[in-house]
């Protein structure tokens, strides 16, 4: 904010914005993840857990590679339940 206002932000940034957002106009982190990045499931029993993201499908789900006790696992979540990790 400035002062009573809100700060401007570039038109650039809006645009990228405007791209991502599903029909709804929700734009969801997890959007911006692609196959190859490291991806950190925010929800469920793997919570917590880092592994690579393998697929993303035209839907909601996504594939990622874990290492659960010393195997490497794909785990099929949805999309909201990852973002990326650092």
């Amino acid at each position: 904010m400035e002062g009573d206002f809100p700060k401007p932000v570039r038109s650039e940034v809006v645009g990228e914005l405007i791209d991502a957002a599903d029909s709804s106009g929700v734009v969801s982190m997890s959007s911006t993840l692609r196959a190859g990045e490291r991806a950190r499931l925010a929800t469920g029993p793997f919570a917590g857990k880092v592994g690579e993201l393998v697929k993303l499908d035209d839907g909601d789900r996504a594939a990622v590679l874990l290492d659960i006790l010393g195997t490497r696992t794909v785990v099929r979540t949805s999309r909201a339940d990852l973002e990326p990790a650092a």
